[in-house]
């Protein structure tokens, strides 16, 4: 589940990355509202950090699965 959790906000994650980076955010109207690049890089960031938490816990390693190997 981590790491389809980890893929999902990945995507979401490069989604708002190329938004931020390819369109002019003065003109982006979105359900009525001017959007500012600040908020779409927020948005790219905590994508991110999410990413970067759920693939630490879907692909981390047990401690007494690595230790154990009698």
């Amino acid at each position: 589940m981590y790491r389809f959790l980890a893929g999902l906000f990945t995507g979401l994650a490069i989604t708002h990355l190329g938004f931020a980076l390819f369109t002019d955010m003065n003109s982006v109207r979105i359900f009525g509202r001017i959007w500012s690049a600040g908020a779409v890089w927020t948005e790219f960031v905590v994508y991110a950090a999410l990413a970067l938490l759920f693939a630490y816990l879907g692909w981390r390693t047990k401690a007494s699965e690595a230790t154990r190997t009698t």
